[in-house]
């Protein structure tokens, strides 16, 4: 059984297309005529000059570079065009799909929202890896500590990972925690698995934990709306019935898009992994 990431994981910049796209926060569109590594032009905008800047970009026709996040930094109505960094890939040609994520929903609440949203379904199986320690000792944090389900060393004469018995965690005098574990001479990495809630993403490029098929994407997505729309209602104090009868429906079905679709951890724990004088974190 492998974890490794797979390039079809879905993608921080992903959900946050998907969660703006359920609460109509993006104009979607194509470009008209080709631009450059920093422009898009697209002879239908009408909006009035700097009208869209402040507002995320994402280019969604490339699918080597789909859902890349760049900041409109300025918009020239008379010429249709607008400026964005960082720069992409290439030219950005005509036709290209896009979609621009109006700034009344900031990115890093949207961000925010769908992180809660992963933090909120249940625990998944991480990993941490290091390179070989002549000393056989590995720091790691408590969290991790508490949740080890299993050891494995990377050997690289046959590019495979082998499972380590016989490891060893303590917890020191100044509540560092170490794990001891002896891997074979030839091998020259370490890893280790261990049960937690998924880890913050940050960054367009950021990768959902392999765990997630696309049921429980689409619950997180739920779950985020109903979060974002939380945000918007609590920001402007409002008592629209639109927007709470939007947040009771997402709220629903992500409830039930949750308990239809739990996330469930695969690997059991490895026996003989020994706690040495140990006390489990946040413990005194």
């Amino acid at each position: 059984m492998t974890y490794e990431n797979s390039s079809t994981q879905t993608t921080l910049g992903e959900l946050i297309y998907r969660v703006a796209r359920n609460v109509g926060a993006i104009r979607e569109s194509n470009a008209t005529a080709d631009g450059t590594t920093t422009t898009l032009i697209d002879s239908t905008f009408t909006q009035p000059d700097d009208y869209w800047n402040g507002s995320a970009l994402q280019i969604l026709y490339d699918t080597d570079y789909r859902y890349t996040l760049h900041n409109i930094t300025d918009y020239v109505l008379s010429t249709h065009t607008i400026t964005f960094a960082p720069a992409y890939s290439g030219n950005v040609p005509a036709n290209a799909r896009y979609c621009i994520i109006k700034k009344i929903y900031p990115l890093d609440m949207i961000i925010q929202s769908i992180n809660s949203a992963l933090a909120s379904y249940g625990n998944v199986l991480e990993s941490i890896e290091f390179d070989r320690s002549t000393t056989g000792e590995y720091l790691v944090s408590g969290d991790i500590a508490d949740n080890i389900r299993q050891v494995q060393s990377y050997n690289p004469n046959t590019g495979q990972w082998n499972i380590v018995y016989n490891s060893k965690i303590r917890r020191d005098d100044y509540s560092n925690f170490h794990v001891h574990a002896h891997i074979p001479s030839n091998h020259t990495k370490i890893r280790f698995y261990y049960v937690d809630k998924h880890r913050p993403l940050f960054v367009y490029s950021d990768k959902v934990n392999p765990a997630y098929n696309e049921a429980q994407i689409e619950a997180v997505v739920l779950r985020a709306t109903a979060n974002l729309l939380q945000y918007i209602k609590s920001k402007n104090n409002s008592i629209d019935p639109v927007l709470l009868s939007n947040i009771e429906a997402y709220e629903i079905k992500a409830e039930r898009a949750m308990a239809e679709h739990p996330l469930r951890v695969e690997i059991p724990r490895t026996p003989r992994i020994m706690k040495v004088g140990y006390k489990p974190y946040g413990g005194n």
